[in-house]
């Protein structure tokens, strides 16, 4: 995330790979790609995608899974538990795209 220039908004002795941050990672890249597609720069859109598709398939997605069920498990509210469901199925269709995870 450093190596992108996008600004960590954590503490300065915080982790950069708190979930909350990685999430925040990926909702930019795909907002850039997004606005690169509305303004036709087809270019910088496929960049930024494929960016997001690497961070999750590399960074996310080898133990997000596996994190959101426990969270799923051990939440103390319903909307933890929900959040927590929506998040893991969300990640589940970005991942997917075809050509965005290696398909």
């Amino acid at each position: 995330m450093r190596n992108s220039g996008w600004p960590c908004p954590g503490s300065p002795g915080e982790a950069d790979d708190h979930v909350g941050y990685e999430l925040a990672f990926v909702a930019s890249l795909l907002h850039m790609a997004a606005d690169a597609l509305a303004e036709a720069r087809t270019a910088q859109a496929e960049i930024a995608l494929h960016a997001a598709a690497a961070f999750l398939r590399e960074h996310l997605m080898p133990w997000v899974g596996e994190f959101l069920d426990a969270l799923q498990v051990r939440a103390d509210t319903p909307f933890c538990r929900g959040a927590a469901m929506l998040c893991r199925d969300t990640l589940r269709v970005v991942a997917g795209f075809p050509g965005e995870s290696g398909q």
